[in-house]
């Protein structure tokens, strides 16, 4: 899956989705599928791969997860000047522990 944004607002339910490590894939989370977002519209690259990051969250959201492992994340620079970012996450389902 791939979408493109100019300036990407996080849900409601994007905000619930935490990043997670390794270790805690393992112990507590499913995978639910592989997103792949990308920015290519905004101020400069930080801008771009927040926007990137918003989408991935947003997605992963909208598939039932409050997780997400980033695969990769890259920042490339096009013609003309024009630069994008893309993001690829593991959308996860996680039952976290709670302390």
């Amino acid at each position: 899956m791939l979408f493109a944004s100019c300036s990407t607002q996080l849900t409601k339910s994007g905000k619930n989705v935490r990043l997670v490590t390794e270790n805690q894939k393992e112990k507590y989370c499913k995978t639910l599928d592989i997103v792949t977002a990308s920015n290519e519209l905004g101020w400069d690259a930080a801008h771009h791969s927040q926007n990137a990051m918003n989408e991935a969250r947003n997605r992963v959201a909208e598939l039932g997860g409050n997780g997400m492992k980033i695969i990769s994340s890259n920042n490339s620079q096009g013609y003309g000047g024009s630069s994008q970012a893309i993001v690829q996450v593991e959308a996860l389902a996680c039952n976290f522990v709670k302390n």
